[in-house]
């Protein structure tokens, strides 16, 4: 069964297939319908984003992800499990007062959430992180939605774009989080031999 590195870490630029390492989490180490039952229950996703609405996005990204992918249909809630943009189950998971995965909004309070992976998707945005005071505030929220993961048994991952040069993504790796930084574009053979004319 795979256990969760406790190291945080952080992805700069959005890609498809890091956005939907959430759902992956749920199927790895696939060692028969036992072992999936039991990792399924255990697995517990957070979402937090700069706005609830933006998380519910998220969310609702993976919930799609698993009805249309073959693969992963089986996990798709049933119709007694919680299916909603805020928080759904995944089909197979036990009866608990902690949803398979839920959102927040990096502003709302995080009191009794817990989880196995926390998933930041684009915290920062112009408006919440203006000046430094805001910043500072931005961090602190962000930080408390460390605590809610489950002790020895947890990971954070951060899908980022920088606002300014004072992001508190930088703030950020002070705490612990490893940047890994994905461009969504770069130059091909041709288009540098072109430019370089090297």
């Amino acid at each position: 069964m795979k256990t969760y590195k406790p190291t945080p870490t952080y992805v700069g630029g959005l890609v498809s297939s890091v956005a939907e390492r959430p759902v992956w989490d749920v199927v790895l180490d696939d060692d028969g319908d036992e072992a999936i039952a039991d990792l399924v229950s255990k697995v517990t996703i957070t979402v937090v984003s700069a706005t609830e609405r933006r998380a519910g996005n998220y969310t609702t990204f993976l919930l799609n992800t698993i009805r249309d992918t073959p693969i992963l249909a089986h996990l798709y809630p049933n119709s007694n499990q919680r299916k909603s943009a805020l928080s759904f189950d995944v089909n197979g998971c036990k009866t608990n007062d902690t949803p398979s995965v839920v959102c927040y909004s990096v502003g709302s309070p995080a009191t009794g959430a817990r989880s196995n992976l926390i998933v930041y998707d684009d915290i920062e945005t112009l408006t919440n992180s203006f000046t430094p005071t805001a910043r500072e505030v931005l961090l602190t929220r962000a930080m408390e939605f460390i605590n809610t993961g489950i002790a020895g048994n947890k990971e954070s991952i951060c899908l980022c774009t920088y606002q300014s040069t004072e992001s508190i993504y930088l703030d950020m790796q002070d705490k612990g989080f490893v940047p890994m930084f994905i461009p969504s574009r770069y130059p091909t053979v041709e288009d540098m031999e072109l430019k370089y004319q090297n």
